[in-house]
């Protein structure tokens, strides 16, 4: 069996260090269901419904929830 090593392993180093390996195009399309969500949040939809209107996972959509309570997402 082999050790972790801190760094360079999943375990201490970064999986996806160019925003989970999208491309341009791709990170703005996220963005822009992620300002939907926001627009969504706003007008009282529940994160299940807007995961469900917006076809993304449930965590994602909780996810947004919270940093948009924070004031994290406008």
């Amino acid at each position: 069996m082999r050790a972790f090593r801190l760094l360079g392993d999943y375990a201490g180093g970064m999986r996806y260090p160019d925003s989970g390996g999208l491309t341009p195009a791709a990170r703005a399309k996220r963005e822009q269901v992620r300002m939907q969500a926001a627009e969504l949040f706003a007008a009282g939809v529940a994160p299940w419904l807007v995961a469900k209107q917006l076809r993304v996972s449930r965590k994602s959509a909780y996810a947004w929830y919270r940093a948009w309570q924070a004031g994290g997402l406008v």
